[in-house]
């Protein structure tokens, strides 16, 4: 989990608000070297974006978005591989698509 604390923009007299965001995984099946499972995210702002010290839009432009996916992982005799994708739901002022992720692990 995360919160962030954004500071203005002295350019712009932008201040984009404050942040959580967790990150979730569940191992719904398989097992320690080859799990499955539910993967995701979810973002709230909290605080309102301001420019000039009013809210933006009337309502603080405040973000928000749930992304729930399946993952994997395969673990080889002295590496692994990691493979998420999700799906964006309840988005709000943000840019809204799915995601894919590839990890590979390799001790030197």
């Amino acid at each position: 989990m995360t919160y962030s604390f954004n500071s203005p923009n002295d350019d712009t007299h932008y201040h984009s608000g404050q942040l959580f965001h967790t990150d979730y995984s569940c191992q719904l099946c398989g097992d320690a070297s080859h799990p499955c499972g539910v993967t995701g995210y979810f973002i709230k702002q909290t605080t309102d974006d301001k420019q000039n010290g009013h809210a933006v839009g009337g309502d603080g432009f405040r973000g928000q978005v749930l992304a729930v996916g399946p993952g994997l992982r395969y673990q080889f005799s002295k590496a692994s591989l990691e493979v998420r994708w999700v799906k964006e739901f309840y988005v709000r002022n943000r840019p809204e698509g799915n995601a894919l992720w590839a990890k590979l692990v390799v001790p030197f």
